[in-house]
Protein backbone atom coordinates (compact mmCIF):
# COMPACT_ATOMS: atom_id res chain seq x y z
CA UNK A 1 0.00 0.00 0.00
CA UNK A 2 1.65 3.32 -0.66
CA UNK A 3 2.56 5.77 1.83
CA UNK A 4 2.43 9.65 1.33
CA UNK A 5 4.34 12.14 3.37
CA UNK A 6 2.15 14.94 4.28
CA UNK A 7 2.38 19.06 5.88
CA UNK A 8 -1.02 20.11 6.62
CA UNK A 9 -2.37 22.58 9.07
CA UNK A 10 -5.60 21.58 11.80
CA UNK A 11 -8.70 23.93 12.60
CA UNK A 12 -6.33 25.64 14.64
CA UNK A 13 -3.92 26.97 11.91
CA UNK A 14 -1.10 24.82 13.68
CA UNK A 15 1.06 22.83 10.91
CA UNK A 16 1.74 18.96 11.29
CA UNK A 17 3.78 16.32 9.55
CA UNK A 18 2.83 13.11 9.09
CA UNK A 19 2.66 9.81 6.98
CA UNK A 20 -0.98 8.85 5.61
CA UNK A 21 -1.06 5.05 3.85
CA UNK A 22 -3.72 5.49 0.90
CA UNK A 23 -4.22 4.10 -2.76
CA UNK A 24 -4.11 7.18 -4.47
CA UNK A 25 -3.05 10.69 -3.57
CA UNK A 26 -6.63 11.78 -3.84
CA UNK A 27 -7.49 9.72 -1.55
CA UNK A 28 -4.77 10.44 0.53
CA UNK A 29 -6.16 14.16 0.67
CA UNK A 30 -9.34 13.14 1.28
CA UNK A 31 -8.50 11.13 4.56
CA UNK A 32 -6.81 14.19 6.10
CA UNK A 33 -9.23 15.90 5.19
CA UNK A 34 -12.02 13.49 6.83
CA UNK A 35 -9.78 13.88 9.98
CA UNK A 36 -10.04 17.60 9.72
CA UNK A 37 -6.51 18.53 8.11
CA UNK A 38 -6.12 21.09 5.18
CA UNK A 39 -3.00 19.38 3.45
CA UNK A 40 -0.61 21.85 1.63
CA UNK A 41 2.14 19.28 0.27
CA UNK A 42 2.18 15.69 0.15
CA UNK A 43 4.11 13.61 -1.86
CA UNK A 44 4.85 9.67 -2.23
CA UNK A 45 7.65 8.17 -0.02
CA UNK A 46 10.42 6.06 -1.24
CA UNK A 47 10.34 2.37 -1.50
CA UNK A 48 13.08 1.93 1.15
CA UNK A 49 11.27 4.30 3.44
CA UNK A 50 8.24 2.21 3.27
CA UNK A 51 9.69 -1.25 3.47
CA UNK A 52 11.39 0.53 6.91
CA UNK A 53 7.87 1.86 7.53
CA UNK A 54 6.25 -1.69 7.48
CA UNK A 55 8.63 -3.05 9.75
CA UNK A 56 8.21 -0.87 12.94
CA UNK A 57 4.21 -1.37 12.42
CA UNK A 58 4.72 -5.03 12.12
CA UNK A 59 6.43 -4.57 15.45
CA UNK A 60 4.31 -1.64 17.10
CA UNK A 61 2.38 -3.02 20.46
CA UNK A 62 -1.06 -2.90 20.97
CA UNK A 63 -3.00 -4.07 23.99
CA UNK A 64 -5.26 -7.16 23.75
CA UNK A 65 -8.45 -6.48 25.17
CA UNK A 66 -10.74 -3.53 23.58
CA UNK A 67 -11.24 -0.76 25.65
CA UNK A 68 -14.08 2.50 25.24
CA UNK A 69 -11.61 4.59 23.92
CA UNK A 70 -10.66 1.92 21.30
CA UNK A 71 -14.61 1.49 19.94
CA UNK A 72 -15.00 5.50 20.09
CA UNK A 73 -11.44 5.91 17.85
CA UNK A 74 -13.57 3.27 15.56
CA UNK A 75 -16.62 5.07 15.35
CA UNK A 76 -15.01 8.22 14.77
CA UNK A 77 -12.40 7.47 12.55
CA UNK A 78 -14.99 5.11 10.01
CA UNK A 79 -17.47 8.36 10.19
CA UNK A 80 -14.89 10.59 9.01
CA UNK A 81 -13.48 8.49 6.24
CA UNK A 82 -17.17 7.43 4.56
CA UNK A 83 -17.46 11.24 4.79
CA UNK A 84 -14.63 11.98 2.73
CA UNK A 85 -15.61 9.24 0.19
CA UNK A 86 -13.24 6.91 1.44
CA UNK A 87 -15.23 3.16 0.53
CA UNK A 88 -16.11 1.33 3.53
CA UNK A 89 -13.98 -1.52 2.82
CA UNK A 90 -10.94 0.97 2.19
CA UNK A 91 -12.22 3.00 5.37
CA UNK A 92 -11.82 -0.40 7.98
CA UNK A 93 -8.54 -1.02 6.45
CA UNK A 94 -7.03 2.10 7.27
CA UNK A 95 -8.78 1.73 10.81
CA UNK A 96 -7.77 -1.54 11.50
CA UNK A 97 -3.93 -0.54 10.96
CA UNK A 98 -4.36 2.60 13.22
CA UNK A 99 -6.06 0.59 16.19
CA UNK A 100 -4.42 0.16 19.54
CA UNK A 101 -6.39 -2.85 20.50
CA UNK A 102 -5.22 -6.38 18.89
CA UNK A 103 -8.50 -7.99 19.49
CA UNK A 104 -10.14 -5.22 17.75
CA UNK A 105 -7.72 -4.96 14.54
CA UNK A 106 -8.58 -8.82 14.18
CA UNK A 107 -12.12 -8.10 14.31
CA UNK A 108 -12.11 -4.88 11.82
CA UNK A 109 -10.06 -7.48 9.63
CA UNK A 110 -12.68 -10.24 9.96
CA UNK A 111 -15.55 -7.75 9.40
CA UNK A 112 -13.98 -6.44 6.18
CA UNK A 113 -13.99 -10.20 5.17
CA UNK A 114 -17.00 -11.11 5.79
CA UNK A 115 -18.35 -8.00 3.65
CA UNK A 116 -15.88 -9.29 0.73
CA UNK A 117 -17.93 -12.42 1.11
CA UNK A 118 -20.97 -10.83 0.66
CA UNK A 119 -22.47 -9.60 4.30
CA UNK A 120 -23.83 -6.28 5.11
CA UNK A 121 -21.72 -4.25 7.40
CA UNK A 122 -24.63 -4.95 10.13
CA UNK A 123 -24.91 -8.66 9.59
CA UNK A 124 -20.86 -8.53 9.90
CA UNK A 125 -20.94 -6.49 13.14
CA UNK A 126 -23.92 -8.84 14.64
CA UNK A 127 -21.10 -11.73 13.86
CA UNK A 128 -18.79 -10.30 16.33
CA UNK A 129 -21.38 -8.82 18.76
CA UNK A 130 -19.32 -9.57 21.63
CA UNK A 131 -16.26 -6.90 20.81
CA UNK A 132 -19.36 -4.42 20.18
CA UNK A 133 -22.14 -2.79 22.53
CA UNK A 134 -25.21 -4.74 22.28
CA UNK A 135 -27.64 -1.55 20.19
CA UNK A 136 -25.04 -0.97 17.70
CA UNK A 137 -25.84 -3.86 15.15
CA UNK A 138 -29.90 -2.44 15.15
CA UNK A 139 -28.05 1.49 14.59
CA UNK A 140 -25.80 0.70 11.61
CA UNK A 141 -28.80 -1.60 9.86
CA UNK A 142 -31.00 1.40 10.70
CA UNK A 143 -28.18 3.52 8.88
CA UNK A 144 -27.82 1.04 5.78
CA UNK A 145 -31.11 1.11 5.54
CA UNK A 146 -31.82 4.64 5.21
CA UNK A 147 -28.45 5.54 3.49
CA UNK A 148 -27.44 7.83 6.32
CA UNK A 149 -24.38 5.08 7.92
CA UNK A 150 -22.35 8.39 8.31
CA UNK A 151 -24.53 9.98 10.82
CA UNK A 152 -25.57 6.59 12.37
CA UNK A 153 -21.85 6.67 13.39
CA UNK A 154 -21.55 10.44 14.28
CA UNK A 155 -24.21 9.06 16.85
CA UNK A 156 -22.55 6.70 18.05
CA UNK A 157 -19.41 8.22 18.52
CA UNK A 158 -21.32 10.99 20.50
CA UNK A 159 -23.01 8.76 22.59
CA UNK A 160 -19.71 6.55 23.08
CA UNK A 161 -17.93 9.86 24.17
CA UNK A 162 -21.36 10.61 27.03
CA UNK A 163 -20.90 7.22 28.70
CA UNK A 164 -16.63 7.28 28.77
CA UNK A 165 -17.33 10.84 30.19
CA UNK A 166 -20.03 8.89 32.37
CA UNK A 167 -17.96 6.30 34.10
CA UNK A 168 -15.11 8.63 34.39
CA UNK A 169 -17.45 10.78 37.09
CA UNK A 170 -18.62 7.63 38.61
CA UNK A 171 -15.10 6.43 39.14
CA UNK A 172 -14.02 10.30 40.73
CA UNK A 173 -16.52 10.16 42.80
CA UNK A 174 -16.47 6.56 44.31
CA UNK A 175 -12.16 6.68 44.17
CA UNK A 176 -11.83 9.18 47.09
CA UNK A 177 -14.74 7.43 49.49
CA UNK A 178 -12.93 3.65 48.47
CA UNK A 179 -9.27 5.44 49.69
CA UNK A 180 -10.48 6.52 52.57
CA UNK A 181 -11.85 3.30 53.78
CA UNK A 182 -9.01 1.47 52.64
CA UNK A 183 -6.90 3.90 54.86
CA UNK A 184 -9.11 3.81 57.77
CA UNK A 185 -9.21 -0.24 57.33
CA UNK A 186 -5.32 -0.47 57.35
CA UNK A 187 -4.85 2.09 60.27
CA UNK A 188 -7.53 -0.01 62.56
CA UNK A 189 -5.66 -3.34 61.75
CA UNK A 190 -2.31 -1.83 62.60
CA UNK A 191 -3.74 -0.49 65.53
CA UNK A 192 -5.04 -4.23 66.88
CA UNK A 193 -2.42 -6.58 65.04
CA UNK A 194 0.64 -4.18 66.41
CA UNK A 195 -0.04 -1.42 69.00
CA UNK A 196 -2.06 -3.48 71.21
CA UNK A 197 -0.26 -6.74 71.63
CA UNK A 198 2.60 -3.48 73.20
CA UNK A 199 0.40 -2.76 75.45
CA UNK A 200 -0.45 -6.08 76.23
CA UNK A 201 3.41 -6.65 77.36
CA UNK A 202 3.22 -3.50 79.20
CA UNK A 203 0.53 -4.14 81.53
CA UNK A 204 1.50 -7.94 82.16
CA UNK A 205 4.72 -6.48 83.35
CA UNK A 206 3.47 -4.36 85.85
CA UNK A 207 0.64 -7.28 87.20
CA UNK A 208 -2.15 -4.68 86.11
CA UNK A 209 -5.67 -5.64 86.62
CA UNK A 210 -7.21 -4.50 83.18
CA UNK A 211 -10.90 -3.11 82.85
CA UNK A 212 -13.15 -4.85 81.44
CA UNK A 213 -13.24 -2.32 78.07
CA UNK A 214 -8.98 -3.28 77.96
CA UNK A 215 -9.39 -6.31 78.58
CA UNK A 216 -11.92 -6.91 75.53
CA UNK A 217 -9.55 -5.26 73.45
CA UNK A 218 -6.91 -7.03 74.54
CA UNK A 219 -8.93 -10.70 74.03
CA UNK A 220 -10.15 -8.75 70.70
CA UNK A 221 -6.62 -8.17 69.57
CA UNK A 222 -5.09 -11.97 70.31
CA UNK A 223 -8.30 -13.09 68.39
CA UNK A 224 -7.70 -11.08 65.36
CA UNK A 225 -3.79 -12.07 65.63
CA UNK A 226 -4.64 -15.69 65.93
CA UNK A 227 -6.78 -16.31 63.14
CA UNK A 228 -6.25 -13.43 60.84
CA UNK A 229 -5.11 -15.49 57.88
CA UNK A 230 -8.14 -17.32 58.54
CA UNK A 231 -10.28 -14.52 58.92
CA UNK A 232 -9.08 -13.23 55.50
CA UNK A 233 -9.93 -16.87 53.85
CA UNK A 234 -13.26 -16.29 55.42
CA UNK A 235 -13.89 -13.12 53.77
CA UNK A 236 -12.43 -14.25 50.57
CA UNK A 237 -14.44 -17.12 50.32
CA UNK A 238 -16.99 -14.34 51.07
CA UNK A 239 -16.90 -12.05 48.32
CA UNK A 240 -16.45 -14.87 46.24
CA UNK A 241 -20.03 -16.33 47.51
CA UNK A 242 -21.80 -13.21 47.31
CA UNK A 243 -20.83 -12.68 43.65
CA UNK A 244 -22.13 -15.88 42.63
CA UNK A 245 -25.06 -14.84 44.45
CA UNK A 246 -25.32 -11.87 42.22
CA UNK A 247 -24.62 -13.95 38.94
CA UNK A 248 -28.46 -14.94 39.84
CA UNK A 249 -31.80 -13.62 39.43
CA UNK A 250 -33.01 -13.24 42.80
CA UNK A 251 -29.33 -12.01 44.24
CA UNK A 252 -28.96 -9.59 41.02
CA UNK A 253 -32.57 -8.46 41.70
CA UNK A 254 -31.71 -7.85 45.57
CA UNK A 255 -29.04 -5.87 45.05
CA UNK A 256 -30.31 -3.96 42.49
CA UNK A 257 -33.34 -3.24 44.57
CA UNK A 258 -30.83 -2.17 47.37
CA UNK A 259 -28.58 -0.02 46.03
CA UNK A 260 -30.77 2.34 44.96
CA UNK A 261 -32.02 2.95 48.80
CA UNK A 262 -28.74 3.78 50.11
CA UNK A 263 -28.94 6.96 51.70
CA UNK A 264 -26.80 9.28 49.11
CA UNK A 265 -25.04 6.75 47.16
CA UNK A 266 -28.52 5.48 46.21
CA UNK A 267 -29.56 9.01 44.65
CA UNK A 268 -26.29 9.08 42.79
CA UNK A 269 -26.89 5.90 41.24
CA UNK A 270 -30.52 7.00 40.04
CA UNK A 271 -29.03 9.52 38.11
CA UNK A 272 -26.10 7.49 36.53
CA UNK A 273 -28.70 5.01 35.32
CA UNK A 274 -31.19 7.36 33.88
CA UNK A 275 -28.71 9.54 32.06
CA UNK A 276 -27.58 6.36 30.15
CA UNK A 277 -30.95 5.12 29.42
CA UNK A 278 -31.61 8.86 27.82
CA UNK A 279 -28.38 8.98 26.21
CA UNK A 280 -28.81 5.33 24.71
CA UNK A 281 -32.97 6.24 23.69
CA UNK A 282 -32.45 9.65 22.25
CA UNK A 283 -29.65 7.60 19.78
CA UNK A 284 -31.97 4.82 18.80
CA UNK A 285 -34.62 7.06 18.21
CA UNK A 286 -32.46 9.36 16.14
CA UNK A 287 -31.19 6.68 14.20
CA UNK A 288 -34.65 5.91 12.70
CA UNK A 289 -35.63 3.20 15.28
CA UNK A 290 -39.20 2.75 16.43
CA UNK A 291 -40.03 3.39 19.85
CA UNK A 292 -40.93 -0.03 21.02
CA UNK A 293 -37.88 -1.98 20.13
CA UNK A 294 -35.64 1.59 21.09
CA UNK A 295 -36.82 1.33 24.34
CA UNK A 296 -36.26 -2.66 24.61
CA UNK A 297 -32.61 -2.14 23.65
CA UNK A 298 -32.01 0.77 26.37
CA UNK A 299 -33.72 -1.45 28.78
CA UNK A 300 -31.30 -4.37 28.26
CA UNK A 301 -27.97 -2.11 28.96
CA UNK A 302 -29.84 0.34 32.01
CA UNK A 303 -27.42 -1.58 34.39
CA UNK A 304 -30.16 -2.40 36.79
CA UNK A 305 -32.54 -4.94 36.84
CA UNK A 306 -35.49 -2.81 38.37
CA UNK A 307 -34.98 0.26 35.49
CA UNK A 308 -35.19 -2.93 32.82
CA UNK A 309 -38.27 -4.20 34.14
CA UNK A 310 -39.48 -1.07 34.68
CA UNK A 311 -39.08 -0.31 31.12
CA UNK A 312 -40.25 -3.99 29.95
CA UNK A 313 -43.70 -2.78 31.39
CA UNK A 314 -43.72 0.76 29.89
CA UNK A 315 -43.35 -1.45 26.46
CA UNK A 316 -46.54 -3.42 27.50
CA UNK A 317 -48.27 0.12 28.04
CA UNK A 318 -47.47 1.75 25.01
CA UNK A 319 -49.12 -1.31 23.31
CA UNK A 320 -52.15 -1.17 24.85
CA UNK A 321 -52.31 2.78 23.65
CA UNK A 322 -50.69 4.36 26.57
CA UNK A 323 -47.67 7.03 26.12
CA UNK A 324 -44.28 6.63 26.89
CA UNK A 325 -44.41 9.76 29.59
CA UNK A 326 -47.42 7.83 31.19
CA UNK A 327 -46.04 4.93 31.47
CA UNK A 328 -42.74 6.65 33.38
CA UNK A 329 -44.61 7.86 35.62
CA UNK A 330 -46.41 5.11 36.94
CA UNK A 331 -43.02 3.39 37.36
CA UNK A 332 -42.46 5.86 40.20
CA UNK A 333 -38.97 4.83 39.43
CA UNK A 334 -37.85 7.65 37.15
CA UNK A 335 -37.47 11.74 38.00
CA UNK A 336 -40.27 13.96 37.94
CA UNK A 337 -38.52 15.83 35.13
CA UNK A 338 -37.56 13.03 33.38
CA UNK A 339 -41.43 12.63 33.29
CA UNK A 340 -41.45 16.55 31.76
CA UNK A 341 -39.02 16.06 29.58
CA UNK A 342 -40.89 12.70 27.78
CA UNK A 343 -44.47 14.94 27.93
CA UNK A 344 -43.42 17.90 26.32
CA UNK A 345 -41.35 15.23 23.21
CA UNK A 346 -44.67 13.86 22.43
CA UNK A 347 -46.76 16.76 22.35
CA UNK A 348 -44.20 18.56 20.39
CA UNK A 349 -43.24 15.50 18.12
CA UNK A 350 -39.49 16.28 19.25
CA UNK A 351 -38.94 13.06 21.28
CA UNK A 352 -35.71 12.60 20.70
CA UNK A 353 -34.21 16.32 21.09
CA UNK A 354 -36.39 16.56 24.38
CA UNK A 355 -34.82 12.64 25.69
CA UNK A 356 -31.43 14.14 24.80
CA UNK A 357 -32.16 17.06 27.13
CA UNK A 358 -33.24 14.92 29.69
CA UNK A 359 -29.92 13.00 29.45
CA UNK A 360 -28.10 16.34 29.51
CA UNK A 361 -30.36 16.93 32.71
CA UNK A 362 -28.76 13.93 34.40
CA UNK A 363 -25.39 13.85 33.33
CA UNK A 364 -24.92 17.45 34.76
CA UNK A 365 -27.26 15.98 38.36
CA UNK A 366 -23.92 13.28 38.12
CA UNK A 367 -21.56 15.76 38.02
CA UNK A 368 -23.10 17.74 41.09
CA UNK A 369 -22.93 14.34 42.97
CA UNK A 370 -19.64 13.48 42.11
CA UNK A 371 -18.32 16.68 43.37
CA UNK A 372 -20.16 16.66 46.44
CA UNK A 373 -20.08 13.02 47.51
CA UNK A 374 -16.68 12.84 48.89
CA UNK A 375 -17.57 16.01 51.07
CA UNK A 376 -20.60 14.27 52.08
CA UNK A 377 -18.89 10.90 52.77
CA UNK A 378 -15.56 12.46 54.35
CA UNK A 379 -16.65 13.56 57.29
CA UNK A 380 -19.08 10.13 57.86
CA UNK A 381 -15.68 7.91 57.32
CA UNK A 382 -13.64 10.28 59.60
CA UNK A 383 -16.42 10.14 62.53
CA UNK A 384 -16.83 6.26 62.12
CA UNK A 385 -13.23 5.71 61.76
CA UNK A 386 -12.05 8.32 64.81
CA UNK A 387 -14.42 6.79 67.08
CA UNK A 388 -13.05 3.47 66.83
CA UNK A 389 -9.61 4.88 67.00
CA UNK A 390 -10.68 6.94 70.06
CA UNK A 391 -12.36 3.91 71.82
CA UNK A 392 -9.11 1.74 71.69
CA UNK A 393 -6.86 4.47 72.45
CA UNK A 394 -9.37 4.48 75.34
CA UNK A 395 -9.50 1.65 76.11
CA UNK A 396 -5.94 1.67 76.18
CA UNK A 397 -4.82 4.36 78.27
CA UNK A 398 -7.21 3.60 81.47
CA UNK A 399 -4.61 0.50 83.02
CA UNK A 400 -2.22 3.33 82.31
CA UNK A 401 -3.95 6.09 84.23
CA UNK A 402 -4.37 3.32 87.15
CA UNK A 403 -0.86 2.29 87.04
CA UNK A 404 0.76 5.80 87.12
CA UNK A 405 -1.77 6.40 89.91
CA UNK A 406 -0.26 3.22 92.23
CA UNK A 407 2.97 4.30 91.78
CA UNK A 408 2.25 7.74 93.30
Amino acid sequence: MPTFQYTARNKQGEQIHGKQEALTEVEAVGVLQGQGLIPTHIALVSSEERAVESGLRQVRKRHRRIKEDDLLFFVTQTGSLLEAGIPLLRTLEIVADQIESSQLNHVLNDIRQKIREGSSFKDAVYKNAGSFPLYWPYLIEAGETSGSLTNVLQQLAKNLDGSIRLKKKVVSALIYPCILIAVASVAVLVFLLKLIPIFENLFKSFNASLPPITAAVVVFSNFMRKFFLLILAALAGGVYAFRRYLRTPTGKTAFDQTVLHIPILGDFLRNVIQARICMILSTLIRSGLNLIQSIEISSKVAGNVIYERSLANAVQGIQQGKTLSACINESRLFAPMMVHFLNIGEESGKLAEMVEKAARYFDENVDVFATRLGTLVEPVILIVVGGIIGFLLVAMFMPIFSISQAIK
